[in-house]
């Protein structure tokens, strides 16, 4: 792969279970080698290498039993993209919009069997999903969610309490 008019890069490891190749190259080489490398038919991609900031643990007491955040990489996303700008319709049992990780974030809705906006959450399965979805994350109090930054429009569909 590397040629006598590569001889500034130099091969310094192989990471054999992902199949990519560490190239050293001068600093001031780095970008136009990643250029050159990408335009290469054989290979995949090729990227600088970064340091990246370690993403931060939410100081949420239940964010350690959240097992979906990491998996989906949540914490990773949120500097990028917390969901600031985003409106959520929830359709669901109402939402407690004075819940703590929601207050704030729950906008004027709708209940569509009463024909009102008394959104009140008579069974808690439609608070549990907004905050799932915009819970207040880092506040040290409940969950952390997957768009921290994002408004919920409740949409009641249900005023039964005994919802399954």
């Amino acid at each position: 792969m590397l040629n006598k008019a590569n001889a500034q890069a130099k091969s310094k490891r192989k990471l054999r279970k992902l199949s990519v190749h560490v190239v050293e190259v001068p600093p001031q080489a780095e970008e136009a080698m990643v250029r050159k490398l990408s335009r290469h038919p054989h290979i995949a991609f090729a990227e600088l290498d970064e340091q990246i900031a370690p993403s931060e643990t939410p100081n949420d007491p239940r964010y350690s039993s959240q097992w979906h955040l990491p998996k989906m990489a949540a914490p990773s996303a949120w500097p990028t993209g917390d969901g600031t700008g985003i409106t959520v319709a929830v359709l669901d049992t109402g939402v407690n919009g004075n819940h703590g990780d929601l207050f704030g974030r729950v906008l004027i809705g709708r209940n569509v069997v009463s024909d009102n906006t008394d959104v009140t959450d008579n069974h808690g399965h439609g608070t549990k999903v907004s905050g799932v979805i915009a819970a207040k994350t880092g506040n040290g109090i409940g969950v952390a969610s997957v768009a921290p930054g994002a408004q919920i429009l409740p949409i009641k569909i249900s005023n039964a309490s005994d919802c399954v």
